[in-house]
Parts: structure tokens; C-alpha cells; sequence
């Protein structure tokens, strides 16, 4: 198969994945809140966190 990429379906997120997710979606709900959490950009608007995607070993996060 020279010349030829293998692609793999995209595996689902296992369990602990979603969990730490989860948990990012809403410590970072709560801190953008906080009445102690000021920026003028956002002075006004309403922010919704909808998902967070974790890497497999759970390094990363994507917002």
C-alpha cells in the first residue's frame, strides 16, 4: 500500500472523557458568572459554554 494513508473513524469519547468535560463546562461557566469576572468585550452579553471537547489523555481541552 506505498502512497496509500490509512484513515480511522474517529473514536467516541470514552466515559472519562465527557466526565472531565463536564466538569470543565461548568467551573468555566461558573468563573465567566462571578461578578468578579470583569471584561469589557463581553460587558452585556450572554455567554453559553455548549461543549467541551477533551483529548484522549486528557491533556487538552477544546471550548
Amino acid at each position: 500500500m506505498a502512497g496509500k494513508t490509512k484513515r480511522f473513524a474517529a473514536k467516541p469519547p470514552t466515559q472519562r472523557q465527557l466526565r472531565v468535560g463536564e466538569t470543565i463546562r461548568h467551573a468555566l461557566s461558573e468563573i465567566l458568572s462571578r461578578d468578579s469576572f470583569f471584561d469589557p468585550d463581553l460587558e452585556g452579553v450572554s455567554v453559553t459554554v455548549s461543549e467541551i471537547s477533551v483529548s484522549p489523555d486528557l491533556s487538552n481541552a477544546r471550548v
